[in-house]
């Protein structure tokens, strides 16, 4: 992170593996290209290209003045943790309360991890930046845990661990986490506003309420 800080006394360019047959070319002055091994086309999209979707969902009802340095903040977290996930789903609540067919379940959390309200006091220096990213240490390493992440869309971290019935007469093709994937969007507009999923090979997919 450093290195990559964008600097006028020096390049550096930093080459990565960031999926299965893709490769990225980064510079601290902010280029990038993405190199891909295989079928698909060199204008194809990136593996991480929902995650600006994801963010948006997860921060859509935090307050307008904080939701700036919320977004920056999940940004960095999140496109750091799924680069070393092995494979995650993360679903998005838009109601008061984690969604019943998730909660019975999972481990919802009896005190949300409210990263909005941790920026917000963090920026007015009531706690040490430490504090929130020990938090954030958290969210990864339930990002390579088994089972679903939920969030609700006022940035707050609700529970994890949590899984869905999933029906083998849906024609599925793939893993466990696709038909979950798959089972579990078709929940969206009821009780989840996003579901985003990452592969083991580290591609994405992304349901969101208009199909955004």
């Amino acid at each position: 992170d450093v290195l990559m800080t964008e600097s006028e006394d020096f390049f550096v360019v930093k080459i990565s593996q960031v999926a299965d047959e893709c490769v990225e070319v980064r510079s601290n002055r902010g280029g990038q290209h993405f190199i891909f091994l295989n079928h698909r086309k060199e204008d194809s999209p990136p593996p991480l290209q929902y995650l600006n979707q994801l963010i948006g969902s997860i921060t859509e009802k935090t307050p307008l003045d904080d939701r700036e340095p919320t977004i920056s903040f999940l940004s960095r977290l999140f496109f750091g943790a799924l680069r070393e996930s092995h494979g995650c789903i993360i679903a998005v609540t838009n109601m008061a309360k984690p969604p019943k067919f998730l909660s019975d379940d999972g481990v919802i959390l009896e005190q949300p991890i409210d990263f909005a309200s941790l920026v917000f006091d963090l920026k007015k220096e009531r706690i040490e930046s430490s504090h929130l990213e020990s938090k954030g240490h958290l969210l990864t390493g339930m990002l390579n845990s088994d089972g679903i992440i939920l969030f609700d869309n006022k940035g707050r971290l609700l529970g994890y661990n949590c899984f869905v019935k999933v029906s083998n007469k849906d024609n599925i093709i793939g893993g466990a986490r696709k038909r979950a994937f798959a089972s579990i969007k078709s929940r969206i507009g009821r009780g989840l506003s996003a579901v985003f999923m990452q592969s083991q090979d580290g591609w994405t997919d992304f349901e969101g309420m208009n199909n955004e």
